[in-house]
């Protein structure tokens, strides 16, 4: 499959209200273009078949249908992932025809972005949790990669649907009800930096026995240059602030 497959509609990528650099891991996503290790086996750099397992479930040769798909470990998180957001999922299905389901949910205008968003944050959750466990050898659970979706989800919201507020709690614990209020001048309580400067904004937060921080840095007119998400010691809320600071810094 390639760009020129009638069947692929990159348009439909394109509108997810996510970075360019996870717009682009969808799209490599789709197309199957990761380097696994069953790519690796067929390239003759990985020969032992014990070497190619999954790093989850141990049970099938690590390939891209097989880590966001057809790994219990995926597909628990995967049901964990609709059943917070009431949607049913194709259980045998490859990588793609899953993408193009979640592409067919219907929602409204407003809560089919937010669904997107959520995900394209679920996907990139996934493969960092394995590129962690790979290079790393850092264990994550399932609810680890939950959290962490949620976190990122909120993070790419704020920065992509600034029109809207959301309340904080709806959209950790029942991300489906979120309900989007459009922002009215009168009670937007951001003090803009000096002309010349930048400005971060921060926070961290603590649930579930995770732990993570986000930034943004803005300009004069609220203008978003750069954008920070990952995890934080499980001490608390305040100190994963801190963290948040000591990044910015």
């Amino acid at each position: 499959m390639g760009l020129d497959d009638p069947e692929f509609d990159i348009g439909k990528l394109c509108k997810v209200k996510a970075p360019p650099k996870i717009k682009n891991f969808l799209w490599k996503l789709k197309l199957g273009r990761f380097v696994t290790k069953d790519f690796l086996k067929k390239r003759g750099i990985l020969s032992r078949e014990y070497l190619c397992m999954c790093i989850w479930c141990n049970l099938g040769v690590e390939n891209v249908n097989h880590i966001f798909v057809g790994c219990s470990f995926a597909k628990n998180f995967l049901g964990l992932f609709c059943e917070r957001w009431k949607v049913s999922w194709m259980v045998n299905c490859n990588v793609k025809e899953l993408i193009d389901f979640y592409f067919e949910v219907s929602f409204t205008w407003t809560r089919r972005s937010l669904w997107l968003i959520f995900v394209a944050s679920a996907f990139w959750s996934m493969w960092l949790s394995r590129k962690d466990k790979v290079f790393k050898e850092k264990p994550s659970t399932i609810r680890d990669i939950l959290f962490h979706t949620k976190l990122r989800s909120l993070v790419w919201v704020i920065a992509s649907m600034d029109e809207f507020t959301f309340i904080f709690d709806d959209w950790w614990d029942h991300p489906e009800g979120c309900v989007a209020v459009r922002k009215l001048p009168i009670y937007q309580n951001w003090s803009p930096p000096s002309t010349g400067w930048l400005k971060f904004n921060l926070d961290g937060a603590s649930k579930e026995g995770a732990a993570g921080c986000r930034g943004d840095l803005r300009t004069k007119d609220g203008i978003i240059r750069a954008l920070f998400s990952g995890p934080a010691p499980r001490v608390g809320a305040n100190y994963a602030e801190l963290i948040a600071i000591k990044i910015a810094l």
